[in-house]
Formats: structure tokens, C-alpha cells, sequence
């Protein structure tokens, strides 16, 4: 009777499991968890410059860097609030929704793989992108962000430096 019982569980919920879709859970969170009273996750003050950078990737070799930025992604509320400095191609790219966003993508050694961080100007930051693949630096610090339910993470910037250009 038990094994009985068990099995009949375990097809109802193997039945319930591809039948009811997966739902992806909303992100809760604040809208940004360097200012937890943000009203939108665009709402971050200008910080101090200069800033004591506490991961410079710009510094690492392409895997280490590459493996570094990897861990913060992963691991993202381990380093909220840190000061990052990185270094590689600015890439801009627009939503579906027509917003423009802007992104440093760090590449692994081979230059198969590649990741990308967003970067998020700071309130009132007046910001001149360069061309797509210019090389570029980037010192900001770290956030986890809520938009509408979406979690992503971001550097905050206050400006970018162009190192050179393609």
C-alpha cells in the first residue's frame, strides 16, 4: 500500500511538473541595493571619485579577468558596492523596447567566449559614448538592479575613459 501510495505521488507530481508551465519567479528586490530607496533602478546618486578600487580586472590577464567577471555575475551579492575597474570593447545594444543600454564586454583568452556589464550612468552623469568596439575603461561600483521584476546587475558609472579605438 505505501509503495503504492508513493508511486501515484510520484506520477502526479511528474504529471503536474510538464503540465502546469514554469512560472519564473518576479525579482523582488529593491531597485537598486546601493540606494535601497531608489524609485527606479535609473535613481543612484554621483559617488566620490576617486574611487579605492577593490577588483581590477583591467590588470588580469583575458582568463582571469574573464573567470573574475564570471564570479560577480554568479555571485553578485558578494560584491555590491565594490569598486570595479575593467577594460575591454564598449558594445551598445537596443531593446526591443528602443531603449539604448550600454555594455564592456571582457573576452576570454581565445576570444570565443565573451561576457558582458552593464554600465549604468549615475544620477545627473553626463555621459558621451564612443563608437561600437572602442576600446574603453570603466571604474564604477557594483549594484544589483530591479527592473519591473527583472534582476540584472550593472557597474554604476560616473564616466568612462576611452583607451583606444579599432
Amino acid at each position: 500500500m505505501k509503495k503504492t501510495f508513493a508511486l501515484v505521488c510520484a506520477i502526479v507530481i511528474a504529471l503536474y511538473a510538464t503540465i502546469v508551465p514554469a512560472q519564473e519567479d518576479k525579482y523582488e528586490g529593491p531597485n537598486s541595493m546601493l540606494n535601497l530607496a531608489a524609485k527606479d533602478y535609473l535613481d543612484v546618486p554621483p559617488f566620490e571619485e576617486p574611487l579605492i578600487i577593490q577588483h581590477d580586472l583591467s590588470r588580469l590577464s583575458s582568463t582571469m579577468a574573464y573567470a573574475q567577471l564570471y564570479d560577480m555575475l554568479c555571485n553578485a551579492e558578494n560584491y555590491v558596492g565594490s569598486a570595479v575597474k575593467l577594460k575591454g570593447p564598449y558594445m551598445p545594444y537596443q531593446s526591443e523596447a528602443g531603449e539604448l543600454m550600454h555594455f564592456v564586454l571582457v573576452y576570454d583568452m581565445q576570444g570565443c567566449c565573451e561576457l558582458a556589464l552593464e554600465m549604468l550612468p549615475t544620477r545627473g552623469a553626463n555621459i558621451e559614448y564612443p563608437e561600437m568596439n572602442t576600446e574603453i575603461e570603466a571604474e564604477g561600483l557594483f549594484d544589483i538592479c530591479n527592473d519591473d521584476g527583472v534582476r540584472f546587475v550593472a557597474l554604476r558609472i560616473n564616466r568612462i575613459n576611452i583607451v583606444g579605438q579599432d
